[in-house]
């Protein structure tokens, strides 16, 4: 049976200054010091902090016979978050190459939602040397960017 003042979290959200809505996060007042949206969030959960990225990288398995083309959608010392087209099947022990980086590290698939997956690095990466150069050159002079007008 329920008590009348909801459950022991509603209860101790409202006790301690936090205001309860129809969504399932619970919204802080200005004054409350702990951010209580998800009481454990997906940065806190992660052993590595990722990095976001947007990179081709390429999948290759059966001793680098095959590959499949793929996109690193954020990366970390421990895995990675790839985004692969629909309808591809992927092995679940592969390597992965970014050019780009010159990066190279066997994973493990950990989980698969659609066209994502996220991989686990059952080896530290190695950097090799970069197979292309990504270059980006500026188009403006090498002045700070700055809101103020132009006089």
């Amino acid at each position: 049976m329920r008590r009348a003042g909801g459950s022991a979290c509603q209860r101790y959200f409202q006790a301690n200054g936090f205001i309860l809505m129809r969504c399932p996060r619970a919204v802080q007042r200005p004054r409350a010091s702990l951010c209580v949206g998800d009481a454990m969030s997906e940065q806190e959960k992660r052993r590595a902090l990722r990095k976001r990225v947007l990179k081709g990288a390429t999948i290759a398995f059966n001793n680098r016979s095959s590959t499949l083309s793929c996109m690193v959608r954020d990366i970390s010392e421990t895995g990675a978050r790839l985004r692969v087209p629909k309808g591809q099947a992927v092995p679940s022990r592969f390597d992965l190459l970014i050019e780009v980086d010159g990066l190279e590290a066997p994973c493990a698939v950990a989980w698969r939602r659609g066209e994502e997956m996220g991989v686990t690095f059952e080896a530290p990466p190695t950097r090799g040397k970069p197979a292309r150069i990504q270059a980006v050159t500026a188009i403006a002079r090498n002045a700070p960017p700055s809101l103020r007008r132009k006089a």
